[in-house]
């Protein structure tokens, strides 16, 4: 693999550890804290005070509720990891999309901007990288949101024809956001060791991603 594309693939993996490990340190502590007030409702109860049973129920609640988010946030993190396990295979566009929009909604959200993926008319599978597709997707994102307001909406969303398939990275149902953008000569590196090609859309759709499916 080219020097430029593995230097790049390392900045990618590493900005998405470094994402997750900051939501589960943020759920690790909201269970802490959670944990410390159900240690003072059993110090009360040990000194006769009457617990209020619809608190400890919401507490109870509350820490399963971020437990659940943790194991979503390991399971994308798991499904992340086995990404490099092979060069190529058989790609689920909507699942390999999930993934990368679950993976970028922190830098979006500490940008103030919404990211959303909208669901394609249809499965489309083709066989590709899929880290390096992830890698691609998420430095148009990073591109997008450079040029994009808080407040605004950022749109995923993927279609096929008889050749091909796209994926597109552009503006949302509300406002304005990035219009067409460029990621730089990273982008174009890793769109050709994918055999792909990047497209300027239209103002919805700012950056388009070809994918060869014949």
């Amino acid at each position: 693999m080219d020097e430029d594309i593995e230097s790049t693939g390392l900045v990618f993996f590493g900005k998405v550890t470094a994402s997750i490990s900051h939501e589960l340190k943020n759920r690790m502590a909201i269970i802490n804290e959670q944990a410390g007030l159900l240690e003072d409702l059993v110090l009360m109860a040990e000194r006769g005070v009457e617990i209020d049973l619809a608190r400890l129920k919401r507490l109870s609640g509350a820490v399963k509720t971020q437990v659940a988010m943790g194991d979503r946030i390991l399971r994308n993190m798991n499904r992340f990891a086995h990404s490099v396990d092979s060069p190529r295979r058989s790609v689920d566009i909507r699942s390999l999309l999930d993934l990368t929009t679950a993976l970028a909604a922190r830098p979006a959200s500490m940008k103030g901007v919404n990211l959303e993926l909208y669901p394609g008319p249809e499965a489309v599978e083709i066989n590709t990288s899929p880290f390096l597709l992830m890698n691609l997707i998420w430095l148009l994102i990073e591109a997008a949101l450079r040029g994009s307001e808080p407040g605004s909406e950022l749109a995923l969303s993927f279609e096929k024809d008889k050749e091909a398939a796209f994926i597109s990275i552009g503006n949302g149902s509300e406002g304005e956001t990035a219009g067409v953008f460029s990621a730089g000569k990273e982008a174009d590196s890793l769109a050709s060791a994918l055999g792909a090609e990047l497209v300027s859309g239209d103002q919805k759709r700012g950056m388009r991603i070809r994918l060869s499916i014949v």
